[in-house]
Protein backbone atom coordinates (compact mmCIF):
# COMPACT_ATOMS: atom_id res chain seq x y z
CA UNK A 1 0.00 0.00 0.00
CA UNK A 2 1.06 3.60 -0.61
CA UNK A 3 0.67 7.20 0.52
CA UNK A 4 -2.42 9.22 -0.39
CA UNK A 5 -2.74 13.00 -0.16
CA UNK A 6 -6.22 14.55 -0.26
CA UNK A 7 -6.34 18.27 -1.03
CA UNK A 8 -9.68 19.91 -0.32
CA UNK A 9 -11.65 22.63 1.44
CA UNK A 10 -11.06 23.48 5.09
CA UNK A 11 -14.65 22.58 5.92
CA UNK A 12 -15.09 18.99 4.80
CA UNK A 13 -18.30 17.81 3.16
CA UNK A 14 -19.77 14.33 3.57
CA UNK A 15 -17.92 13.31 0.40
CA UNK A 16 -14.50 14.37 1.73
CA UNK A 17 -15.20 12.60 5.03
CA UNK A 18 -16.34 9.45 3.25
CA UNK A 19 -13.27 9.34 1.01
CA UNK A 20 -10.95 10.00 3.95
CA UNK A 21 -12.37 7.16 6.03
CA UNK A 22 -12.60 4.53 3.30
CA UNK A 23 -9.18 5.31 1.76
CA UNK A 24 -7.48 4.22 5.01
CA UNK A 25 -8.31 0.64 4.02
CA UNK A 26 -6.28 0.94 0.81
CA UNK A 27 -3.33 3.19 1.71
CA UNK A 28 -0.65 3.01 4.41
CA UNK A 29 -0.74 6.77 4.89
CA UNK A 30 -3.65 9.13 4.25
CA UNK A 31 -3.33 12.86 4.88
CA UNK A 32 -6.11 15.41 4.38
CA UNK A 33 -4.73 18.90 3.74
CA UNK A 34 -6.88 22.03 3.33
CA UNK A 35 -5.76 23.94 0.25
CA UNK A 36 -5.67 27.08 2.39
CA UNK A 37 -2.92 25.49 4.53
CA UNK A 38 -0.50 24.77 1.67
CA UNK A 39 2.51 26.96 0.96
CA UNK A 40 4.84 26.78 -2.04
CA UNK A 41 8.54 27.50 -1.62
CA UNK A 42 10.66 28.41 -4.64
CA UNK A 43 14.08 26.91 -3.95
CA UNK A 44 16.56 27.51 -6.74
CA UNK A 45 15.13 26.01 -9.92
CA UNK A 46 12.50 23.97 -8.08
CA UNK A 47 9.22 24.94 -6.40
CA UNK A 48 8.12 22.65 -3.56
CA UNK A 49 4.65 22.53 -1.94
CA UNK A 50 4.55 22.09 1.84
CA UNK A 51 1.94 21.47 4.51
CA UNK A 52 3.59 22.58 7.75
CA UNK A 53 6.91 20.66 7.52
CA UNK A 54 5.61 17.95 5.18
CA UNK A 55 6.90 17.94 1.61
CA UNK A 56 3.88 17.07 -0.54
CA UNK A 57 6.15 15.57 -3.20
CA UNK A 58 6.64 12.64 -0.79
CA UNK A 59 3.17 11.26 -1.57
CA UNK A 60 2.44 8.67 -4.25
CA UNK A 61 -0.98 10.00 -5.27
CA UNK A 62 -3.02 13.15 -4.75
CA UNK A 63 -6.82 13.28 -4.88
CA UNK A 64 -8.06 16.84 -5.25
CA UNK A 65 -11.37 18.30 -4.13
CA UNK A 66 -10.94 21.72 -5.71
CA UNK A 67 -13.79 24.22 -5.46
CA UNK A 68 -14.17 27.09 -7.92
CA UNK A 69 -12.67 29.66 -5.53
CA UNK A 70 -9.50 27.54 -5.28
CA UNK A 71 -9.00 27.19 -9.05
CA UNK A 72 -5.72 29.12 -9.21
CA UNK A 73 -3.92 27.43 -6.31
CA UNK A 74 -5.40 24.06 -7.27
CA UNK A 75 -4.12 24.32 -10.83
CA UNK A 76 -0.62 25.30 -9.72
CA UNK A 77 -0.40 22.60 -7.04
CA UNK A 78 -1.60 19.85 -9.36
CA UNK A 79 0.87 20.91 -12.05
CA UNK A 80 3.76 20.86 -9.56
CA UNK A 81 2.76 17.46 -8.17
CA UNK A 82 2.12 15.94 -11.59
CA UNK A 83 5.43 17.21 -12.99
CA UNK A 84 7.22 15.70 -10.00
CA UNK A 85 5.85 12.21 -10.66
CA UNK A 86 2.94 12.16 -8.18
CA UNK A 87 -0.08 10.27 -9.54
CA UNK A 88 -3.05 12.58 -10.18
CA UNK A 89 -6.44 10.96 -10.98
CA UNK A 90 -7.47 14.46 -12.08
CA UNK A 91 -4.72 16.16 -14.09
CA UNK A 92 -4.06 19.87 -13.65
CA UNK A 93 -5.76 20.70 -16.97
CA UNK A 94 -9.01 19.24 -15.64
CA UNK A 95 -9.30 22.21 -13.26
CA UNK A 96 -9.59 24.58 -16.22
CA UNK A 97 -12.11 22.40 -18.04
CA UNK A 98 -14.26 22.09 -14.92
CA UNK A 99 -14.53 25.77 -14.11
CA UNK A 100 -14.55 27.52 -17.48
CA UNK A 101 -17.95 27.25 -19.14
CA UNK A 102 -16.59 28.46 -22.49
CA UNK A 103 -13.37 26.45 -22.70
CA UNK A 104 -15.03 23.05 -22.15
CA UNK A 105 -17.55 23.08 -25.04
CA UNK A 106 -15.02 24.57 -27.46
CA UNK A 107 -12.46 21.92 -26.52
CA UNK A 108 -14.89 18.99 -26.73
CA UNK A 109 -16.31 20.19 -30.03
CA UNK A 110 -12.78 20.27 -31.50
CA UNK A 111 -12.48 16.58 -30.52
CA UNK A 112 -15.69 15.54 -32.24
CA UNK A 113 -18.15 15.49 -29.31
CA UNK A 114 -21.51 17.25 -29.37
CA UNK A 115 -21.81 20.34 -27.18
CA UNK A 116 -24.25 23.27 -27.10
CA UNK A 117 -23.58 26.19 -29.41
CA UNK A 118 -21.98 28.97 -27.35
CA UNK A 119 -21.06 32.62 -27.79
CA UNK A 120 -18.51 34.53 -25.74
CA UNK A 121 -17.46 38.18 -25.66
CA UNK A 122 -16.09 40.70 -23.20
CA UNK A 123 -18.31 43.60 -24.33
CA UNK A 124 -21.85 44.11 -25.60
CA UNK A 125 -20.46 45.80 -28.72
CA UNK A 126 -18.73 42.59 -29.75
CA UNK A 127 -21.86 40.45 -29.56
CA UNK A 128 -24.92 42.67 -30.00
CA UNK A 129 -25.13 42.17 -33.79
CA UNK A 130 -25.76 38.46 -33.15
CA UNK A 131 -28.68 38.98 -30.78
CA UNK A 132 -31.48 39.45 -33.38
CA UNK A 133 -30.47 36.22 -35.15
CA UNK A 134 -30.20 33.93 -32.11
CA UNK A 135 -32.69 31.09 -31.82
CA UNK A 136 -34.46 31.90 -28.55
CA UNK A 137 -34.75 30.87 -25.79
CA UNK A 138 -31.09 30.82 -24.68
CA UNK A 139 -29.15 30.81 -21.42
CA UNK A 140 -27.04 33.81 -20.53
CA UNK A 141 -24.38 32.85 -17.99
CA UNK A 142 -21.46 34.12 -15.98
CA UNK A 143 -18.66 31.90 -17.39
CA UNK A 144 -16.60 31.71 -14.20
CA UNK A 145 -19.40 31.17 -11.68
CA UNK A 146 -21.38 28.09 -10.63
CA UNK A 147 -24.57 30.10 -10.43
CA UNK A 148 -25.85 33.02 -12.44
CA UNK A 149 -27.65 31.45 -15.42
CA UNK A 150 -30.54 33.52 -16.78
CA UNK A 151 -33.24 32.17 -19.10
CA UNK A 152 -33.65 34.60 -22.01
CA UNK A 153 -36.67 34.36 -24.31
CA UNK A 154 -36.20 37.37 -26.61
CA UNK A 155 -33.69 39.78 -28.13
CA UNK A 156 -34.94 42.67 -25.97
CA UNK A 157 -34.52 40.62 -22.79
CA UNK A 158 -30.99 39.66 -23.84
CA UNK A 159 -30.00 43.30 -24.35
CA UNK A 160 -31.20 44.26 -20.87
CA UNK A 161 -29.36 41.45 -19.11
CA UNK A 162 -26.18 42.03 -21.12
CA UNK A 163 -26.20 45.69 -20.08
CA UNK A 164 -26.28 44.61 -16.43
CA UNK A 165 -23.50 42.05 -16.87
CA UNK A 166 -21.29 44.56 -18.66
CA UNK A 167 -21.71 47.03 -15.79
CA UNK A 168 -20.45 44.29 -13.45
CA UNK A 169 -17.32 43.94 -15.64
CA UNK A 170 -18.24 40.33 -16.39
CA UNK A 171 -17.71 38.56 -19.74
CA UNK A 172 -20.83 37.71 -21.73
CA UNK A 173 -21.57 34.02 -22.29
CA UNK A 174 -24.59 32.75 -24.21
CA UNK A 175 -25.53 29.08 -24.61
CA UNK A 176 -28.25 27.62 -26.80
CA UNK A 177 -31.10 25.62 -25.26
CA UNK A 178 -32.41 22.26 -26.43
CA UNK A 179 -36.15 22.54 -25.63
CA UNK A 180 -37.07 18.86 -26.10
CA UNK A 181 -34.07 17.31 -24.37
CA UNK A 182 -33.70 15.26 -21.20
CA UNK A 183 -30.91 16.22 -18.75
CA UNK A 184 -28.83 13.45 -17.20
CA UNK A 185 -25.96 13.46 -14.69
CA UNK A 186 -23.18 10.89 -14.76
CA UNK A 187 -20.77 10.15 -11.92
CA UNK A 188 -17.53 8.82 -13.43
CA UNK A 189 -15.26 6.60 -11.31
CA UNK A 190 -12.64 5.17 -13.62
CA UNK A 191 -14.53 3.03 -16.16
CA UNK A 192 -17.59 2.81 -13.91
CA UNK A 193 -20.49 5.12 -14.82
CA UNK A 194 -23.44 5.90 -12.53
CA UNK A 195 -26.14 7.82 -14.34
CA UNK A 196 -29.33 9.48 -13.08
CA UNK A 197 -32.00 11.55 -14.80
CA UNK A 198 -33.62 14.84 -13.77
CA UNK A 199 -35.98 12.91 -11.45
CA UNK A 200 -33.01 11.42 -9.58
CA UNK A 201 -33.79 7.98 -10.93
CA UNK A 202 -31.36 5.49 -12.47
CA UNK A 203 -30.79 5.99 -16.16
CA UNK A 204 -29.36 3.17 -18.28
CA UNK A 205 -26.79 4.42 -20.76
CA UNK A 206 -26.56 2.83 -24.19
CA UNK A 207 -23.15 1.50 -25.34
CA UNK A 208 -22.79 4.57 -27.57
CA UNK A 209 -23.60 6.90 -24.67
CA UNK A 210 -21.08 5.12 -22.44
CA UNK A 211 -18.45 5.60 -25.12
CA UNK A 212 -19.26 9.32 -25.32
CA UNK A 213 -19.00 9.84 -21.55
CA UNK A 214 -15.76 7.87 -21.24
CA UNK A 215 -14.27 9.77 -24.16
CA UNK A 216 -15.25 13.07 -22.52
CA UNK A 217 -13.69 12.14 -19.15
CA UNK A 218 -10.52 11.00 -20.94
CA UNK A 219 -10.32 14.29 -22.84
CA UNK A 220 -10.94 16.18 -19.59
CA UNK A 221 -8.01 14.16 -18.14
CA UNK A 222 -9.87 12.98 -15.06
CA UNK A 223 -11.04 9.57 -13.87
CA UNK A 224 -13.27 10.97 -11.11
CA UNK A 225 -15.85 13.61 -12.00
CA UNK A 226 -19.48 14.37 -12.71
CA UNK A 227 -20.50 15.02 -16.30
CA UNK A 228 -23.75 16.76 -17.18
CA UNK A 229 -25.35 16.01 -20.52
CA UNK A 230 -28.58 16.31 -22.48
CA UNK A 231 -30.28 13.46 -24.34
CA UNK A 232 -31.30 15.16 -27.59
CA UNK A 233 -32.43 13.46 -30.80
CA UNK A 234 -31.14 10.10 -29.54
CA UNK A 235 -27.61 11.26 -28.81
CA UNK A 236 -25.78 12.97 -25.94
CA UNK A 237 -24.80 16.62 -25.82
CA UNK A 238 -22.16 17.30 -23.15
CA UNK A 239 -22.87 20.53 -21.24
CA UNK A 240 -20.34 20.59 -18.36
CA UNK A 241 -17.95 18.70 -16.09
CA UNK A 242 -17.34 18.99 -12.35
CA UNK A 243 -14.11 17.62 -10.80
CA UNK A 244 -15.51 17.97 -7.28
CA UNK A 245 -18.65 15.80 -7.38
CA UNK A 246 -20.76 14.75 -4.42
CA UNK A 247 -21.06 11.00 -3.98
CA UNK A 248 -23.82 10.45 -1.41
CA UNK A 249 -26.77 11.09 -3.73
CA UNK A 250 -25.50 8.54 -6.23
CA UNK A 251 -24.69 6.07 -3.47
CA UNK A 252 -28.25 6.25 -2.11
CA UNK A 253 -29.80 5.81 -5.56
CA UNK A 254 -27.58 2.93 -6.68
CA UNK A 255 -27.30 1.31 -3.24
CA UNK A 256 -23.62 0.57 -3.82
CA UNK A 257 -20.52 1.46 -1.80
CA UNK A 258 -19.18 4.06 -4.21
CA UNK A 259 -16.52 5.19 -1.73
CA UNK A 260 -15.07 1.70 -1.80
CA UNK A 261 -15.21 1.59 -5.61
CA UNK A 262 -13.45 4.97 -5.81
CA UNK A 263 -10.69 4.22 -3.30
CA UNK A 264 -10.05 0.76 -4.75
CA UNK A 265 -9.77 2.29 -8.23
CA UNK A 266 -7.33 4.98 -7.06
CA UNK A 267 -5.19 2.39 -5.27
CA UNK A 268 -5.06 0.24 -8.41
CA UNK A 269 -4.08 3.09 -10.75
CA UNK A 270 -1.50 4.32 -8.23
CA UNK A 271 0.23 0.92 -8.28
CA UNK A 272 0.36 1.03 -12.08
CA UNK A 273 1.71 4.58 -11.99
CA UNK A 274 4.48 3.68 -9.53
CA UNK A 275 5.58 0.68 -11.62
CA UNK A 276 5.59 2.74 -14.81
CA UNK A 277 7.63 5.49 -13.15
CA UNK A 278 10.15 2.90 -11.92
CA UNK A 279 10.63 1.62 -15.47
CA UNK A 280 11.03 5.17 -16.78
CA UNK A 281 13.64 5.97 -14.13
CA UNK A 282 15.54 2.78 -14.99
CA UNK A 283 15.65 3.64 -18.69
CA UNK A 284 16.74 7.18 -17.81
CA UNK A 285 19.61 5.85 -15.66
CA UNK A 286 20.68 3.35 -18.34
CA UNK A 287 20.52 6.06 -20.97
CA UNK A 288 22.70 8.38 -18.89
CA UNK A 289 25.38 5.68 -18.51
CA UNK A 290 25.79 5.21 -22.27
Amino acid sequence: MNRLLILGPEKRTDTEIGILERSKEYFDTVLYVPLSSVRIEALGEKSIPYYKNTNLFDFDVVLTRIKRKDTDIGYVLLKLLENNGVHTPSAYKSVLYSYNKFLSPIFLKSKGLSTPKVYFATTRKAIEHLLPDLKYPVYLKLPYENKGSVYIDSCDSAKGVIDTIEKLSQPIFIQEIYPNSNPINILVIGKELFCIDDKNEKYTLTPEEKYTIRKASTLFETSFCQIKALKHNNHLVITSMNICPSINKYQDIFDEDLYDILCKQIAKTTEKHIKLNSVRRLFKILGAKK
